[in-house]
């Protein structure tokens, strides 16, 4: 009896482990190739400070007494991407410090894919995530003392993959969480096209 219990614990075990990909369904698919960082400032950002790591981007903007810091959080997209897949993505803010009132300052944290070659602030043929009900995956926010995020502080989007192009063999794009605070910087992951 013992041994049958102990042989039921190892099979839920292994079946809870167990990838259910269907290898002779799911042989076309986006993977993650790279990723690349941008955390470096131009000449010209004394007032601006930035820490960026997969899945949280930190934001800084002071000036006299003025400082404002924020902090994005997403969730880290998958490795794997297949076109029958729709993943949720929690994507938030957090005002870590609003003070002073004497300057004002826009920031903004969006998640989207474009092509593999975008630096931060610019796009292509960005797209985005969405929302169960279509908004898509942007958040803008304020510095003025006593101004919340704008529209929401938090949301869940989803990655979906029928909307994502498909392609030949070694093609790329790039899942990109950007952050502007009146400087630009990006976290990208760049997906590459496995199959026929």
């Amino acid at each position: 009896m013992k041994s049958l219990f102990l042989l039921l614990v190892v099979s839920i075990v292994v079946a809870c482990n167990k990838d259910t990909t269907n290898e002779e369904v799911d042989t076309e698919y986006w993977e993650i190739v790279s990723t690349r960082v941008y955390d470096t400032l131009p000449p010209g950002s004394e007032n601006y400070g930035i820490e960026v790591n997969d899945g949280v981007i930190k934001a800084r903007y002071a000036l006299s007494n003025d400082e404002w810091v924020f902090l994005c959080n997403y969730t880290s997209p998958p490795k794997k991407i297949r076109p029958t897949d729709k993943i949720p993505i929690n994507m938030e803010v957090t005002i870590l410090v609003n003070s002073g009132d004497q300057y004002s300052a826009n920031g903004n944290f969006t998640l989207f894919f474009d092509r593999p070659e975008v630096e931060p602030g610019f796009v292509i043929a960005p797209s985005f995530l969405k929302t169960a009900d279509g908004v898509i995956s942007s958040i803008s926010l304020t510095h003025r003392l006593g101004v919340p995020p704008s529209p929401a502080s938090s949301m869940v989007v989803y990655i979906d993959g029928k909307s994502l192009p498909t392609g030949t063999h070694g093609a790329q794009i790039a899942f990109l969480a950007a952050v502007g605070n009146g400087r630009n910087t990006l976290y990208k992951y760049i997906y590459e096209w496995k199959g026929q």
